[in-house]
This record gives C-alpha cells, structure tokens and sequence, in this order.
C-alpha cells in the first residue's frame, strides 16, 4: 500500500481528490491489476 501511495503522491495526487489522471489510473492498474 505504501509503495502505490508514494507513485501516486510522485504524480500529482493529494488527499480527499475525488478524480485521477489518466497516469494515475494505469498506476493503480498497474499495481492492483484489471478490475
């Protein structure tokens, strides 16, 4: 969990944002897999 939470800091996500860029979402993708 910590190593996706400081990708997501490094690209520009803050607490409490309710949407994420299109990196941020192959970053989550990437690292938790296909829903």
């Amino acid at each position: 969990q910590g190593v996706l939470k400081e990708k997501l800091t490094t690209l520009g996500y803050r607490p409490g944002m309710r949407c994420f860029t299109p990196k941020m979402v192959a970053c989550i993708v990437e690292h938790l897999g296909e829903p």
